[in-house]
This record gives structure tokens, C-alpha cells and sequence, in this order.
């Protein structure tokens, strides 16, 4: 209930109080369903929605944001894992992925960051492309 909330309230911060933003809800298209289907918890179909409504045409750069915010709002809900059906092996019990772009006045260096748990003791680790 409280998830709800938060994303309720997070949703009307971003729509704003005036009458012209209101009709994000009105009707019956591939935004208003990523909202409603978001608000009621099912992250994945939500996002099935927008990316149905991001292939509109002539969709407007306002609504191309407003996907953008959304899109935003529901990675944030579940941190990713609607967008993909991949599970963790049973070895690893959690893990985080973080990428970093560093500027300087005559370089960009790129950083990536794994950090896990695992439940048995892993000694190696090896990435693939």
C-alpha cells in the first residue's frame, strides 16, 4: 500500500497540478495503461505500454519526456528486473552493476563496478563479451 503511495504521489509531482496536464489520464491509449497498469503494481506490463506508446507516430517531444519520466519511475520500483526474465544462479544471492564515466579536460575513463553475495565462496570471477 505504501509503494503505492509513494509512486501515486511521485506520479502527481511529476503531471503537476494544472487542468492542461490532467488529460495524461484521460482516454484510452498506450500511456494511460502504462500509468494505470504502474500504479497497480504490474511494473513489466507498464513497460510493455510505454514502449508501445513510444511507437506512436508523431508522438510529441512532451510525451516522449513524460514516457521518459515514467520509464524512469517504474526502473526505479523494482530496480530493473522487469526488463528481464533472467534469474541468479544459485551460487549468487545478489548482485550490483555500476558504471561510471569519468571526464576529464582531455580523457574519458569508464569504471565498472561488481559487487555480490554469494552464499558459497567464489575465488574467481570471469567476464565474456
Amino acid at each position: 500500500m505504501m509503494k503505492k503511495r509513494a509512486i501515486f504521489g511521485l506520479l502527481a509531482t511529476m503531471l503537476g497540478a494544472g487542468g492542461a496536464q490532467a488529460a495524461w489520464f484521460d482516454g484510452n491509449d498506450a500511456l494511460t495503461s502504462a500509468h494505470q497498469r504502474l500504479l497497480n503494481g504490474h511494473t513489466a506490463a507498464s513497460i510493455e505500454a510505454m514502449i508501445e506508446a513510444w511507437q506512436q507516430p508523431n508522438l510529441s517531444a512532451a510525451k516522449q519526456d513524460h514516457l521518459a519520466q515514467l520509464l524512469a519511475l517504474a526502473i526505479t520500483e523494482d530496480c530493473g528486473r522487469s526488463l528481464s526474465q533472467k534469474t541468479l544462479p544459485d551460487w549468487l544471492s545478489n548482485i550490483s552493476v555500476r558504471r561510471e564515466t569519468i571526464q576529464t579536460t582531455s580523457r574519458v575513463y569508464y569504471r565498472l563496478q561488481i559487487s555480490g553475495e554469494s552464499p558459497a565462496g567464489v575465488n574467481a570471477l570471469t567476464l565474456k563479451q
